[in-house]
C-alpha cells in the first residue's frame, strides 16, 4: 500500500465515573485517548446500572458494518468483559418489528442520520423509535480510520470514532464518547488496532460502586 487508504472494515453509595476526563493509555507503540464529550445533567451510574443497551452495528461511511470485530454480537462480547450489571440485545428483533409495518428506507435514512449527526432528523424518527426494545440504545461511528504507509514500509494506523447512549423514551443523547488512536506497531492487525478503540469506549459508560452491603458487580 503505497498511500494512505481507508480501512475497509472501519466500513457514575452511586457515583459519577468519568465525566470529565481526558484518558490517554499508551504502550510502546499504541495510544488511545479518551475524552467524555456529553453527559446529561441527570444521566448517571445508577439510570444505567441494570438496564439493557440495544447495541447497534458499527456506523461508518459506507454505512453499517457487520464484519466480525464490528458486529453487534462482538461489540456485546466487548461489552459483558467491561460490564457484568448490563444486559444486551441486537437489533434483529427490532427491525424485524419496525420492517413489519414499515419500508426498508425509512430505517436506511435513521441510519445514515445518526451517520451524519443529523440528530433532529434522528430524534423525530417516532415509529422507529417505538419500535426499539430497550431503554437505552448504543451506537458507535467510525469516523476517521486509514492505515499509512511510508517508503520504509513502516506503517501507521489512525483512528477516530465516537460511541453514544440514547436515552429510547425521550429519543435524547444521554452520553457521549470520544476515541482517537495512533498505533505503529509491527505486526499488529486492523482488528486488534480496532478492538482496541472499543474497549477504551466502552470503559467509559458510567458505572456505580457499590454500597458496602451490595455484591460487587
Amino acid at each position: 500500500m503505497s498511500r494512505p487508504t481507508s480501512i475497509a472494515v472501519f466500513s457514575a453509595l452511586s457515583v459519577f465515573l468519568n465525566c470529565t476526563a481526558y484518558v490517554t493509555r499508551q504502550t510502546a507503540a499504541t495510544q488511545y485517548t479518551t475524552k467524555i464529550a456529553f453527559c446529561e445533567e441527570h444521566f448517571n451510574g445508577v439510570s444505567l446500572s441494570g438496564q439493557t443497551l440495544l447495541v447497534f452495528p458499527v456506523l461508518t461511511r459506507n454505512g453499517n458494518d457487520t464484519a466480525s470485530y464490528f458486529s453487534p454480537r462482538q461489540q456485546i462480547k466487548i461489552l459483558q468483559r467491561i460490564r457484568n450489571d448490563l444486559h444486551f440485545s441486537t437489533p434483529d428483533v427490532f427491525e424485524q418489528k419496525y420492517l413489519s409495518a414499515h419500508d426498508s428506507l425509512s430505517l436506511a435514512r435513521f441510519y445514515q442520520s445518526l451517520n451524519k449527526g443529523e440528530v433532529v432528523e434522528a430524534q423525530t424518527s417516532d415509529s422507529i423509535w417505538k419500535a426499539m426494545d430497550a431503554p437505552y440504545v448504543l451506537f458507535v461511528r467510525v469516523l476517521y480510520a486509514v492505515t499509512i504507509r511510508s517508503f520504509d514500509g513502516n506503517s501507521q494506523r489512525n483512528l477516530h470514532l465516537d460511541a453514544e447512549l440514547w436515552d429510547v423514551s425521550s429519543a435524547e443523547n444521554v452520553w457521549r464518547v470520544e476515541v482517537t488512536g495512533f498505533d505503529k506497531s509491527k505486526g499488529a492487525t486492523d482488528a486488534r488496532f480496532l478492538t482496541g478503540g472499543l474497549y477504551e469506549a466502552f470503559g467509559k459508560l458510567p458505572g456505580y460502586l457499590p454500597a458496602n452491603n451490595e455484591n460487587n458487580w
